[in-house]
């Protein structure tokens, strides 16, 4: 007798799963609708893969071009619209280059460099290797003195404004982009005028 009611049992579990079925399938395949204005007129076309590409959506890699086969031309097949003709003052984010003059030389060598210059290129390298970039306050300067961090003006804290540059809280980011800029060498620009520049 206690084989009776097993079989009872899955008959019922048996007779529920096929009656869940044809439910599951019918409640998938009808749309979903939610709170939404998006008409459905609005809605890009969906893109169906093929049904034979098995890969995960991607994960598929760009395959180089053949050896010796030239890269294709990205140049626009219609001739370009002349930039217009830049102001003749230059300015801060522009400023007018003139062709003929050569380019300045990359200096790596921080001797040639004059001392407080020098000075001040060991305070910041030191400031961004420590990693702490409140040491870096100090060198910025308050008031009129202050060193310009942006081409617009900054409101509050200088250092503030450097931390939320980067991308992380700490300022750590700004500090090791401004450790290699520092590394990557240094040009003199106007020497013996009074715009003398060491950039």
């Amino acid at each position: 007798m206690s084989g009776k009611p097993r079989g009872l049992v899955l008959r019922i579990s048996f007779a529920a799963c096929c009656a869940a079925i044809p439910l599951v399938v019918c409640l998938a395949s009808s749309p979903a609708y939610a709170l939404s204005e998006i008409k459905r007129e609005e809605l890009p076309p969906t893109v169906t893969p093929p049904a034979d590409d098995m890969s995960p959506p991607g994960s598929t890699v760009p395959m180089p071009n053949p050896v010796g086969t030239p890269p294709p031309s990205r140049q626009p097949t219609a001739p370009a619209e002349a930039e217009p003709d830049s102001p003749a003052d230059g300015g801060v984010t522009r400023p007018r280059v003139d062709p003929d003059t050569p380019v300045p030389e990359v200096i790596y060598d921080l001797g040639k460099l004059p001392e407080p210059v020098r000075r001040m290129h060991d305070l910041i390298v030191e400031a961004c290797k420590g990693g702490d970039i409140e040491k870096l306050r100090p060198l910025i300067g308050t008031g009129d003195n202050t060193t310009q961090l942006s081409l617009t003006d900054i409101d509050g804290d200088a250092v503030a404004f450097l931390k939320g540059l980067s991308g992380d809280p700490d300022g750590q980011e700004i500090l090791a982009i401004l450790e290699e800029v520092l590394d990557a060498g240094y040009v003199h620009l106007d020497a013996g005028t009074p715009q003398e520049l060491y950039v």
